[in-house]
């Protein structure tokens, strides 16, 4: 239909298919960069335990938690492809904060119990 009859419907599916077959390479990339990163850091040797006995759960690198992370929130992460609603940042959320934070900040909402003592103490 794009060639032939020149519909400009077509046109516009046959792009949002390739996007859309892009967008499956993408995820199989996203699944080969965490078995690389997971392999990565299980050959590593083991950090050393700070807890007594060895029990409980092996320490792990950050990079091996944030690895698993990725892993395990693939769908949270790549959310963006399939709802466009969704940005690829949360820049906005932070830009939106940071003016609360400072008031905040400036107010004295943010003190320590030390602090706030001291200051009921004044009164």
């Amino acid at each position: 239909m794009v060639e032939i009859e020149r519909e400009g419907w077509a046109g516009r599916m046959q792009r949002l298919l390739r996007r859309a077959n892009r967008l499956k390479r993408i995820e199989r990339r996203y699944a080969r960069q965490m078995a690389e990163a997971l392999k990565y850091h299980e050959s590593l040797p083991p950090l050393r335990s700070a807890k007594l006995g060895g029990r409980g759960r092996k320490n792990r690198r950050k990079g091996h938690n944030l690895a698993l992370r990725l892993r395990v929130r693939r769908s949270s992460v790549l959310h963006f492809m399939s709802d466009f609603r969704v940005p690829f940042t949360n820049n906005q959320a932070e830009q939106d904060l940071r003016m609360m934070k400072l008031r905040m900040k400036i107010s004295g909402g943010l003190r320590s119990n030390s602090q706030a003592c001291l200051l009921v103490d004044r009164w």
